[in-house]
């Protein structure tokens, strides 16, 4: 294995060579951290960007408050203006056969 010349290290597979496991100390888990006496402010905190990211849907925010659908004013036009019809019908209707009686001698009194 070894030649036994003092001045040439013997190295047979040229390996590296390691420090042995005696010199070797494991770090303390369980010391206490050596923080500085006055270390400043906390490290800042970074909103999240605000659409999400450029070219997909915005993020979900489930905290975000949610606006409720409002009325359409279409509709309620919509919605009086047939009632109304349907009145003008009815009128309409009523006054016909209110004229057809009166001329046939029909009495409303």
């Amino acid at each position: 294995m070894t030649t036994g010349d003092p001045e040439k290290p013997a190295q047979e597979f040229g390996g590296v060579e390691y420090a042995s496991l005696e010199d070797s100390r494991q770090p303390d888990l369980y010391a206490p951290v050596d923080y500085p006496a006055d270390a400043g402010f906390p490290p800042p905190i970074y909103a999240p960007y605000p659409g999400g990211a450029p070219g997909y849907y915005p993020a979900y925010d489930p905290y975000r408050p949610v606006r409720t659908p409002g009325t359409n004013g279409k509709a309620i036009a919509s919605l009086v203006t047939s009632i109304g019809g349907l009145a003008l019908a009815a009128g309409l209707i009523l006054m016909l056969v209110y004229v057809a009686l009166i001329a046939s001698g029909w009495s409303l009194v």
